[in-house]
């Protein structure tokens, strides 16, 4: 399979991390779908947050797809669009669960820099591995958590935001420079 193919498919698993998980006999949900954490927060902030994550899949493709072109300036521009700011923070410290707001920061202020400064330096091996680290990212979050209860949907109200811890080298002005 070539590293294009590779990606799509790990793309799709992404978006459908339990595809391939055994349903349960009472559910119908995976087992794996039924051991996640639900993040107990406002149906507004799930279909926010879902949206988000759709938008990442979607930048997602247009790396792979830039990739596919020999287009690393691509794939630096648009890793900056994902890279953390003081609207992802408020929105990752809004969600009150710690291991999910670390994982958020792990996905943007974390892989995306290393994705950038993959491309950078224009190695399509180490750009493919930064973005497949990405990639692990998501399905290490997805694996672990859930928005939506099943069956009955409930409506929470909004967690205490929690406080965010960076990496010591971020500072929340990165902003590299795209050659």
């Amino acid at each position: 399979m070539d590293i294009r193919k590779s990606l799509v498919v790990a793309l799709f698993l992404c978006v459908f991390p339990n595809v391939y998980a055994a349903p349960d006999k009472d559910t119908g949900l995976s087992s794996e779908t039924n051991n996640r954490i639900l993040l107990e927060i406002p149906y507004m902030d799930r279909e926010d947050l879902l949206g988000v994550m759709r938008l990442n899949l979607e930048s997602l493709g247009k790396m792979v797809n830039a990739m596919a072109n020999d287009d690393f300036r691509s794939v630096q521009e648009i890793a900056e669009q994902m890279s953390f700011n003081k609207k992802k923070g408020k929105g990752l410290s809004r969600r009150g669960n710690p291991v999910f707001a670390a994982m958020g920061v792990r996905f943007h202020a974390i892989d995306t820099i290393e994705v950038m400064k993959a491309a950078e330096t224009k190695d399509r091996k180490a750009t493919l591995y930064a973005m497949s680290k990405m990639i692990d990212t998501c399905v290490s979050c997805h694996s672990t958590f859930s928005v939506i209860e099943w069956p009955d949907n409930k409506i929470y109200k909004r967690p205490k935001p929690i406080k965010l811890v960076l990496p010591k080298e971020y500072t929340d002005t990165h902003q590299p420079a795209i050659h």
